[in-house]
């Protein structure tokens, strides 16, 4: 196989191999419907379509207070380092 033809197969099977990823992991409300009212959803954002904008007024989406208390914690960090009381 020439060498110019491989780029493009390797990027089509990346692109394919998304896909089917994104197929089997996206969470959106129907299918939250049955899940346990105490479930936690986590997610280390920016998402890509992974998880559906409806799922953001679930009780369980834990993603915002996961990303707020990260900062936190990285704000926490650098005064600890830089010496700030």
């Amino acid at each position: 196989m020439e060498r110019g033809l491989l780029t493009p197969l390797k990027n089509l099977r990346r692109q394919v191999f998304v896909e089917v990823a994104r197929m089997a992991f996206e969470t959106d409300a129907e299918k939250l419907k049955d899940a346990r009212a105490d479930m936690c959803i986590m997610h280390p954002l920016p998402r890509v379509n992974e998880i559906s904008v409806a799922v953001d007024r679930d009780s369980r989406a834990a993603y915002f207070r996961q990303v707020l208390n990260g900062k936190y914690m990285r704000m926490a960090l650098i005064m600890k380092l830089l010496g700030v009381n």
